[in-house]
């Protein structure tokens, strides 16, 4: 297997650009392959109530559908991160976007609750291919400053899912109802993979290619494991998985019955709070420069304890009103804006030509924390305000602690 390549000062002319695509094109183009897979998640959830009564399905069977997805997603990263370092870029990507266009053509026609949980696992596989992939071409072509520049960019288009994306989901559930949501996502995953087939040039070439199989696969797994500072960055990341994912699956079912939220209404309430994200995220590159990543993850990790610490306190003494909340929960997506970003590029600067097992093995890890938060808040707990920001808190506290160990100088594990 070839030793990773240091990160470079600078970066030579990439195939992107050798294609024609500027800085702003290509973050278009990879903001929207990595968007299609959160689109599968923010445009139902408004529908979570109608969907229940529909397939006469208990809320935790609704919700059950967002934890597969979430759990399919952290598999299929540790197989697409790896291939796109044998195979390169784009054909895991065609693949992926392929699997998950068919599992969304099923989703229309689910008869039953069950069927919709297994085609939304298939669809799971098939995202995160592009969240997964769309990274690692990032660190093809950049590092550092630059790298965080063009990750902002395309949270751009990446925050349209969360900002829009719930409201527009309520929008056509009152038109067409909840199959309508999953038959217009079948048409943006064409588009999407119609992009990717014919705009998107290899980023990968063939002589930085590791080798492909198993064995391999494996060994490059168990090193990463070893990389503190990799680890560290990537369990601060998945703390933000966990707050957002127990946010996803319990915040319709909480604003609809203490709220009194309609879905249109819970649609534009989540907008304006995730509208943070995007916002803050455009600070990353000024932030990097001049605080530096591990300065700046310290205080946003402070600031968002901060921000558990107001929600918890607040639901605790039964003065949590809407408007309270959603000043909570902006402020808590705000700080994962100004957080992920230069917590998964400087965990991947060095990780050269390893750097697809390297994205997989961080999106994994998220995903899968996340995954079992959600799942596990879902399964023990009735959807109730507490419950809401009593995890988030919980989250947010672990990431701090995260953040101190990948930065820790006292020792290498």
């Amino acid at each position: 297997m070839p030793t990773p390549a240091p990160a470079q000062p600078s970066t030579p002319p990439s195939a992107l650009t050798a294609a024609g695509l500027g800085l702003g094109q290509t973050a278009a183009l990879l903001g929207l392959v990595s968007t299609v897979g959160p689109l599968a998640i923010d445009m139902y959830l408004p529908a979570f109530p109608a969907m229940a009564a529909d397939l006469h399905a208990r809320p935790a069977e609704v919700q059950l559908s967002l934890v597969v997805f979430f759990c399919a997603m952290a598999v299929g990263q540790l197989l697409y991160g790896p291939l796109s370092d044998a195979f390169g870029r784009k054909r895991p990507l065609q693949v992926g976007l392929a699997v998950f266009l068919v599992a969304s053509v099923g989703c229309v026609f689910a008869p039953d609750i069950r069927t919709l949980i297994l085609l939304r696992a298939l669809q799971g596989l098939g995202a995160c291919s592009g969240m997964t992939i769309a990274r690692a071409v990032v660190r093809d072509q950049h590092t550092g400053a630059q790298a965080a520049k063009l990750l902002s960019m395309m949270i751009l288009v990446w925050g349209v899912s969360p900002l829009f994306a719930p409201l527009a989901g309520s929008l056509i559930l009152q038109i067409g109802g909840w199959r309508l949501i999953f038959g217009i996502l079948t048409g943006l995953v064409a588009l999407t993979l119609a992009l990717v087939t014919f705009v998107l040039p290899e980023s990968h070439p063939e002589h930085r290619r590791v080798e492909p199989s198993a064995p391999a696969m494996l060994r490059t797994y168990l090193r990463l494991l070893q990389d503190r500072r990799l680890m560290g960055l990537t369990f601060s990341n998945a703390s933000w998985s966990g707050s957002v994912f127990s946010y996803l699956a319990t915040s319709s079912f909480v604003f609809a019955h203490e709220y009194r939220l309609s879905p249109l209404g819970y649609g534009m309430m989540f907008g304006v709070c995730a509208s943070g994200m995007v916002m803050s995220s455009q600070a990353n590159s000024w932030l990097m420069r001049r605080l530096g990543a591990e300065r700046q993850l310290r205080w946003v990790g402070l600031a968002a304890i901060a921000a558990g610490l107001f929600l918890t306190t607040t639901v605790l003494l039964h003065v949590a009103t809407l408007p309270v909340m959603m000043l909570g929960a902006f402020l808590l997506f705000a700080s994962q804006g100004v957080s992920m970003t230069p917590a998964s590029v400087t965990a991947l600067d060095h990780q050269g030509d390893n750097a697809g097992a390297a994205a997989a093995l961080m999106g994994a890890v998220q995903l899968a924390v996340g995954s079992a938060i959600s799942g596990g808040v879902s399964a023990l707990f009735a959807p109730q305000a507490i419950v809401l920001v009593g995890t988030q808190l919980a989250c947010v506290a672990f990431g701090a602690v995260a953040v101190r160990a990948a930065f820790w100088r006292g020792g290498r594990s």
